[in-house]
């Protein structure tokens, strides 16, 4: 990863400049993928350790994928939680439907290994 991106990472995790997580995308820069409900990350592109941020509420939020499972249709998230409720933290997500959106928002990925996708 080059060190600028590295470095709007890290500013972005530390709150500098304003940059809650629906900010990220803009401010961290790169290539990120958006998904939708008809529109979702294709499956050469489904890894562990990509970033995740939705664009809901006031301030976002933020996961990594932390697991994917064997026929790369589903994702697990480290450090996600809804709410604060705990259950959410060993949850399945689907990368094609609607289970993957937050309040209506779905996520954008973003490869930290391999920023130029």
């Amino acid at each position: 990863m080059p060190t600028e991106v590295g470095d709007r990472i890290y500013n972005a995790f530390a709150g500098k400049y304003g940059a809650h997580s629906k900010k990220w995308p803009s401010f961290i820069g790169g290539n990120w993928i958006a998904t939708s409900s008809t529109t979702s990350l294709p499956t050469e592109k489904r890894q562990r350790g990509l970033l995740a941020v939705w664009s809901d509420g006031t301030y976002g939020h933020v996961g990594f994928v932390e697991e994917i499972n064997t026929d790369k249709t589903q994702y697990r998230l480290s450090s996600f939680n809804r709410f604060g409720k705990e259950s959410y933290q060993d949850k399945w997500y689907d990368f094609e439907g609607t289970n993957g959106a937050l309040s209506g928002y779905y996520p954008q990925f973003y490869n930290l290994t391999k920023p130029n996708w």
